[in-house]
């Protein structure tokens, strides 16, 4: 699925909440912390949980609400970078 290199991935959708669908949402969030790598995977969505949803799995920690946020529980605290001056 995904490269051996691939470190970081943080989908800037410019708030488009119709960017990933609750389909994809949920095709995301249940193997990424199946993959045996430490994830870090940021991207938006439209709220699709009522109250949100939010539960660790396999040491990563799964959070849906307006944002999908996967992140590995020793990466949790890293900053996503937002430097857009190369395009």
């Amino acid at each position: 699925m995904f490269a051996n290199t691939l470190d970081k991935l943080f989908i800037y959708n410019l708030g488009d909440g119709t960017y990933l669908s609750k389909h994809s949402v949920d095709l995301l969030r249940e193997p990424l912390p199946l993959m045996g790598k430490k994830i870090w995977f940021m991207a938006g969505c439209k709220k699709y949980y009522e109250n949100g949803l939010e539960y660790t799995a396999n040491g990563h920690w799964v959070s849906v609400g307006v944002t999908l946020r996967i992140f590995h529980s020793s990466r949790r605290n890293e900053p996503y970078l937002r430097d857009f001056s190369s395009h």
